[in-house]
């Protein structure tokens, strides 16, 4: 009798795991969690159906979750879960487990496994998001920025453009003051996506914006740039040639001996070639460079636009760069020579 439901037990178990997914678990361990718990707990997942056990310390960025690291047909979760000070445990979502809970823990691993299949996911890479969690963030940022912003109130445009995203942005007492100090906006940047646009808006005040994933929902902080590594940037390279993106810039130019403005040689350019400009603020003030006030000389001659805006720019080390926004617009970053 005991060996004929021995014998139903393990059939029963051999077929849910041939026609199921398989199910992996890594728990984060506590500081303070009881020093003999990671042996224990390794034997009762391994009895509850959880195909590898895995126990580590913690790192900032852990959370509970459930990826699936194989195919829609052939799953393979993996499971990330806490190993608390109390000795308990705890499985996303939030689902508490003690050490006399084998039935409960192992009916929570048939549930996973007899549920609808979860899409499959990569590791967190970027911003430590998946790729799926990324493209859910450049979606939402490739919205463009409808309204004029040339001196603009930061603080206020800042409030404006976070009203379009479908996350939200959060900033902290010290990111709402350095936005009050700063100048008004002196880019405008109608047209370009929200993405560029707000790092564009950030970044002279000293900040900058990353999404991030919480509890299963994403935002966008705003941070101190010294205080965040990794962060949206103002736009992004390209492999592509300048001239293949914007091909006003091997346009021919028959150029006039005159002395202008720094800005008012740049504007007259983009307004030809009909592409926007974004200037590199920060390294403007490190170098003391005024636009409006520096003057630079275009000599007589017939050369390309690319080589006028190349050699109006050095005059005053700086250079061009063409850099896309989150709809692959391009747009003339302009900056000071790397190391000045």
């Amino acid at each position: 009798m005991v060996a004929s439901a021995y014998g139903l037990c393990l059939f029963v178990f051999y077929t849910i795991s041939a026609a199921t997914p398989t199910v992996d678990v890594e728990l984060v361990m506590g500081k303070r969690a009881p020093l003999t718990a990671p042996q224990e707990w390794g034997q009762r997942l391994a009895a509850a159906g959880f195909r590898r056990v895995s126990i580590r310390g913690s790192r900032p960025d852990d959370q509970l979750e459930i990826h699936n690291a194989g195919t829609a047909a052939r799953p393979i979760y993996r499971v990330t879960g806490y190993l608390n000070e109390d000795g308990s445990i705890t499985l996303p979502p939030r689902d508490p487990f003690t050490p006399r809970d084998a039935e409960g823990l192992a009916r929570w691993v048939l549930d996973l496994k007899l549920a609808d299949p979860i899409e499959p996911t990569a590791r967190p890479s970027t911003f430590g998001l998946t790729p799926h969690r990324l493209n859910q963030v450049t979606t939402d940022l490739k919205k463009e920025v409808r309204q004029s912003t040339l001196g603009a109130d930061p603080t206020q445009l800042v409030k404006q453009l976070a009203g379009q995203l479908a996350y939200p942005l959060k900033a902290d007492d010290a990111a709402r003051d350095a936005l009050r100090e700063a100048p008004p906006v002196q880019d405008e940047l109608q047209g370009i996506s929200l993405g560029t646009a707000l790092a564009a808006t950030l970044r002279p005040a000293g900040l900058v914006m990353r999404p991030q994933l919480h509890e299963g929902r994403l935002s966008y902080a705003v941070r101190d740039s010294r205080d965040s590594e990794e962060h949206w940037p103002v736009g992004w390279p390209s492999s592509k040639a300048p001239g293949r993106l914007i091909p006003g810039l091997l346009q021919r130019e028959q150029t006039q001996a005159i002395k202008v403005s720094l800005a008012s040689a740049v504007q007259e350019l983009a307004a030809r070639i009909g592409v926007p400009v974004l200037w590199d603020h920060n390294s403007l003030a490190r170098r003391r460079i005024e636009p409006q006030r520096r003057l630079v000389l275009i000599r007589l001659k017939k050369t390309h636009t690319a080589a006028l805006l190349k050699e109006i720019l050095r005059q005053v080390h700086m250079q061009y760069e063409v850099r896309l926004d989150e709809s692959d617009q391009p747009f003339l970053w302009l900056t000071t020579f790397p190391g000045l």
